[in-house]
């Protein structure tokens, strides 16, 4: 004469008991891995924030301007983001200066 919750108690295997009377939430935390969890309950940007690298979270996550700013050497980034004018000015000698204007 158990009630649902009672007889769960008693009868099943944890396993068993996880699939009767737990939310889709409580499943998650007894049952998976830190892995399937976060495939099952997170957004993408949750998702980034606990399992990719740097690297990684810079691929999905950045704008090409935030991007440059994490990744680039200073010679990359002059040539992602100055006019002709700024990359003459930061990159060359004064003799090669003189050959362009």
């Amino acid at each position: 004469m158990n009630t649902p919750r009672e007889e769960a108690d008693i009868m099943n295997t944890p396993r068993e008991e996880a699939d009767i009377t737990n939310t889709p939430r409580e499943e998650a935390d007894i049952m998976n891995t830190p892995r399937e969890e976060a495939d099952i309950m997170n957004t993408p940007r949750e998702e980034a924030d606990i399992m990719n690298t740097p690297r990684e979270e810079a691929d999905i996550t950045n704008t090409p301007r935030e991007e440059a700013d994490i990744t680039n050497t200073p010679r990359e980034e002059a040539d992602i983001t100055n006019t002709p004018r700024e990359e003459a000015d930061i990159m060359n000698t004064p003799r090669e200066e003189a050959d362009i204007i």
